[in-house]
């Protein structure tokens, strides 16, 4: 018979929920949100803009279909998860599943977790936690198993995104794309084929980690050729601890390949690098992607489209860096303790260099352009929220993860809302009238959730031959 271990979870204004504890039995804080994803939580829990919250599941079934294996894809990632990481404080649900079953299981959800040191708790009837935190908005709140308290932590007064950054800068280049032949789509493929005309390609990608060194709405056209690739992989600097793990259990998810293939570059070697990407394909270009906390499907995006991605830090000044454009990626926390970051879209954009944000990357482009920000009351966690495209009739069905908003009457006269959230009316998107800078606070890399708006991406590889 399966010993019960008790647990509750208590909110800043007093309220306790009861459960039991089905994963690792430390005691956490943090800041309490809630999900109505149906599934995704593989996905969701490695998702870094998680960090520093608990993270409430309002399916009332969870653990069902297990967690799936660390294998990594052709970009040497890991194929089900968004980062090598659970990033949570910790998971309450309903209902917990001990029993799971999918062909591509490998253990349960509270072995994962246990893992990782997160804490989970069952039983709690998240019905009426929910409620709770959509009427009086999110709230701080804590995770007690077996009677160890721990005192409050308010994540949002913390530099979260210094916490899940990468710490030193990598080369993600696919240039030597020698071999190339049609290959079947996956069914996640597929689902994009409905927009694009697809042509996929085999071809090697090689990471190479570097050392910090000296228009109108209607131009979002969906009718642009991607390439897929199917790659060998080479990596570096990674294998070596440069991801960012927020548990010490934690372990990145690097193939032996990859491990074996490392190629190690000495200071400066950047340059080098980039010369060499430029002169293999004159027609190449190189994207800074400024990582805030980035999804593993916002890179494997970019690269399919052919792109060479500079992943720097949140703080790195990559002006130093020959490339054309900029990704700013999603992250936690609060988008004005990125000061830097800030500073330098700022500065990009006075450049005319052009800039492409994803949800805190929204957020920080719009401060860049001297609109504000604000909290949300309990945010928008889920994979089915609608957005209209300002100035169409177009609906689109996205996946969110932010507790943060842009206060679109802030926004100066240049600068115009791109997308809008029709549950609540808040902004999704913005963009400039006339330059090369826009931005969607949803995700349209997806991962759960669908990928309607994955076009985005084409829209901004158009912007860098502009």
């Amino acid at each position: 018979m399966l010993l019960k271990k008790n647990a509750k979870l208590i909110l800043e204004d007093g309220s306790v929920f009861y459960g039991f504890s089905f994963a690792s039995e430390s005691s956490v804080s943090g800041e309490v949100v809630f999900s109505t994803g149906m599934v995704g939580y593989p996905e969701s829990l490695t998702d870094p803009s998680y960090k520093g919250q608990i993270l409430c599941l309002t399916y009332p079934l969870i653990g069902n279909y297990g967690i799936p294996s660390n294998e990594t894809d052709r970009y040497s990632m890991p194929k089900n998860f968004e980062s090598y990481a659970i990033h949570i404080q910790g998971l309450v649900i309903s209902d917990y599943s001990f029993e799971y079953s999918h062909w591509s299981a490998k253990k349960s959800l509270g072995e994962w977790l246990k893992e990782h040191n997160i804490p989970g708790i069952y039983g709690v009837d998240t019905r009426e936690l929910t409620k709770k935190l959509r009427e009086k908005g999110s709230m701080l709140g804590k995770i007690i198993i077996n009677g160890k308290d721990v005192e409050l932590y308010d994540p949002n007064k913390v530099d979260l995104v210094k916490e899940v950054t990468i710490k030193k800068p990598v080369i993600y280049d696919n240039s030597n794309n020698k071999a190339r032949e049609n290959q079947r789509f996956s069914v996640h493929e597929r689902s994009s084929a409905q927009s694009f005309a697809l042509v996929s390609q085999k071809s090697l990608i090689s990471v190479n980690s570097i050392e910090n060194n000296s228009d109108k709405k209607d131009n979002f056209n969906r009718n642009k050729k991607l390439n897929q690739n199917n790659s060998i992989i080479e990596m570096s600097e990674i294998a070596k601890g440069a991801i960012s793990c927020a548990s010490a259990q934690s372990k990145p998810a690097i193939s032996e390949h990859a491990q074996k293939h490392a190629t190690h570059f000495s200071a400066g070697s950047v340059f080098d690098k980039i010369k060499i990407i430029k002169k293999n394909s004159k027609n190449k270009k190189i994207v800074i992607l400024v990582d805030c906390g980035v999804k593993n499907n916002i890179m494997r995006n970019l690269l399919k489209r052919e792109l060479a991605v500079i992943r720097v830090p949140y703080d790195y000044d990559f002006f130093k860096l020959d490339f054309d454009g900029i990704v700013l990626s999603n992250g936690p926390g609060d988008p004005k303790m990125c000061k830097t970051a800030i500073a330098n879209i700022k500065k990009a954009i006075e450049k005319n260099i052009p800039v492409f944000g994803i949800c805190l990357g929204n957020q920080i482009l719009a401060l860049a352009a001297g609109a504000d920000t604000y909290k949300l009351k309990y945010g928008h966690r889920s994979q089915n929220q609608p957005c209209v495209m300002e100035g169409t009739k177009r609906c689109f069905i996205t996946t969110q993860n932010h507790g943060y908003a842009v206060d679109t009457k802030t926004l100066p006269k240049e600068w115009e809302p791109l997308f809008t959230n029709i549950n609540d009316n808040t902004n999704e998107g913005i963009k400039h009238k006339t330059k090369p800078f826009f931005s969607c606070q949803f995700h349209p890399e997806a991962n759960p959730g669908p990928v309607d708006t994955e076009f985005l991406f084409d829209e901004f590889v158009k912007k860098l031959s502009q």
